[in-house]
């Protein structure tokens, strides 16, 4: 089995100890982080790569938290690709 379907599976079974703390972990780092910030990689590359994700050079994955007026105010979607 790749690494992909042991991600899938994790996902599958998300009362697992294993998922629980890496659920845990991540909600602890996007408190730490500011509304908005520059995503190295999706959280979720087994989903991202069927709806097309691919690690190029130069784009960026750009999550925002926090209220709708922000997001209308900027004229973004939640997730906003860059590419520079």
């Amino acid at each position: 089995m790749g690494a992909y379907k042991y991600i899938q599976e994790l996902w599958r079974k998300k009362q697992s100890d294993v998922m629980r703390f890496l659920l845990r972990v991540r909600c602890w780092q996007y408190c730490q982080l500011s509304a908005l910030h520059r995503a190295p990689r999706p959280t979720r590359p087994d989903k991202a790569r069927p709806l097309g994700y691919k690690a190029k050079q130069g784009a960026s994955w750009t999550p925002l938290w926090g209220s709708k007026s922000l997001e209308f105010l900027l004229g973004w979607r939640r997730f906003h690709i860059q590419t520079f």
